[in-house]
């Protein structure tokens, strides 16, 4: 087992690898079923893994643009927060008034 493997391995236990994962992928993503298998022993990573992890790849948003939704679908959530907002500072100042009247009376 080569020094970069051992290395690679050590990343992926402590939870520190995700890139390394990227990686791993791109690197076995032409190579056949066999040459992924061999290159999964080296390091120690089931195949099952590595399939796990190009899934999660690709299911992630190309674009950043898609995971927070257009601005249409987002506009009745905006007006809502501020609805509750306004909200909320009216009771604020009314129970700020009443608490300066039992103060001052």
């Amino acid at each position: 087992m080569t020094e970069r493997a051992v290395l690679k391995g050590a990343a992926r236990e402590v939870g520190a690898g995700a890139g390394a994962r990227i990686e791993d992928v791109i690197t076995t993503a032409s190579r056949s079923g066999a040459a992924k298998n061999a290159w999964c022993r080296e390091p120690g990573v089931h195949p099952a893994e590595l399939y796990k992890w190009r899934a999660n790849c690709t299911a992630a948003p190309a674009e950043p643009e898609e995971a927070r939704g257009s601005s249409q679908a987002t506009h009745p959530d905006r007006k809502c927060i501020k609805e509750v907002q306004r909200d909320l500072l009216r009771k604020y100042r009314a129970l700020a008034g009443l608490c300066s009247r039992k103060i001052v009376g």
